[in-house]
């Protein structure tokens, strides 16, 4: 059998102060408890979320606090792979389109540097199918 080969562009990372009070924050985990995500995977949302929140430098609008936390949130699901999630379904219940979803997806995965199977927000799941894969 093999070794475990993975290598990563994460070096030296430092976690940003975890953000709570702030409406994107406050909405990630109120749609993380509605899609009854973990515990744990709700913490690595708020760390992902707070490390973003610590580099990007533009005031997020009032009027795209659930754009930004649904883009958020598949990214975290993007990059684990482990639940099913249908942006579709959730942007027209939420009455957003795809399209700025997909946008801020870009500039959230562009800004963290997120690679696939990112170790600083990989969870349980996603491990076990990363060292499957």
């Amino acid at each position: 059998m093999g070794s475990f080969v993975r290598e990563t562009k994460i070096k030296n990372y430092t976690p940003a102060p975890i953000v709570l009070e702030n409406p994107v924050g406050r909405n990630i985990m109120s749609l993380a408890k509605a899609l009854s995500l973990p515990t744990r995977d709700r913490k690595l949302l708020i760390a992902m979320w707070s490390d973003f929140s610590f580099l990007y430098k533009e005031k997020i609008k009032d009027d795209e606090v659930t754009l930004w936390s649904v883009a958020l949130i598949y990214s975290f699901i993007k990059l684990n792979k482990t639940y099913t999630f249908s942006l579709t379904d959730y942007a027209r219940y939420a009455q957003i389109t795809e399209d700025n979803i997909f946008a801020k997806i870009d500039i959230i995965e562009d800004v963290l540097k997120i690679e696939e199977y990112d170790p600083r927000y990989i969870n349980e799941e996603g491990l076990i199918i990363l060292m499957m894969s």
